[in-house]
């Protein structure tokens, strides 16, 4: 996998043994180069839509007393639509656990004001959430198969944001290089659309 930071601060976050790695970031290029919106968009809305249902299972510890869970989890994504016209992206997202429907929404993404584009390894992303949730005795040790989410600043149709330490609303892929490609796809949208990080330093 490869490792890159754009100038929308795309950071690719690898596994626990990657985080201290830094990279150097390249040379902007000229949003006006590579691939248009349209065709940018177009294999977007084509790669998520192939996501479908993905099933894995998480297994996590009590750092307390060190006893061990597991959780059967199943993240789908559908009805995915990458608007070129208003730089949007819209999509559906669940999250079932143990057979019980925790999270069923309509999501959006406005890119003109999107700054940073994630990918992260599941396990870290839930314990982030867990961290931010009040419960770091909580840990994620694994989970099979190993799953990668691309997170992007979203919104549901009642206006609530879950950017902040969350990854309600993450693309989840069990292949990390087509997550790589896909956030490379999305920065390039970004771009295109006028967003990213405008902050020269």
């Amino acid at each position: 996998m490869k490792y890159f930071v754009r100038v929308l601060s795309f950071v690719v976050l690898l596994s626990a043994s990657a985080l201290a790695q830094t990279a150097v970031p390249p040379p902007p290029r000229p949003a006006d180069s590579g691939p248009s919106l349209e065709v940018t968009m177009k294999f977007i809305q084509n790669k998520l839509n192939d996501i479908g249902k993905v099933n894995l299972a998480s297994f996590s510890q009590h750092t307390t007393d060190g006893s061990t869970f597991s959780n059967i989890l199943v993240l789908q994504v559908s009805n995915v639509v990458a608007d070129p016209v208003h730089c949007s992206i819209s999509y559906h997202w669940t999250w079932n656990q143990d057979g019980m429907n925790v999270w069923d929404l309509d999501m959006s993404t406005m890119l003109p004001i999107v700054q940073k584009v994630l990918v992260k390894p599941f396990v870290q992303a839930q314990n982030d959430m867990y961290a931010v949730g009040g419960r770091p005795d909580i840990v994620v040790t694994s989970t099979n198969p190993p799953v990668t989410l691309l997170i992007v600043p979203s919104i549901d149709k009642g206006g609530r944001s879950f950017a902040k330490g969350g990854w309600i609303g993450g693309l989840p892929f069990t292949d990390d290089d087509l997550a790589d490609r896909v956030a490379k796809a999305m920065v390039h949208a970004i771009e295109l659309c006028g967003g990213g990080n405008k902050d020269p330093f």
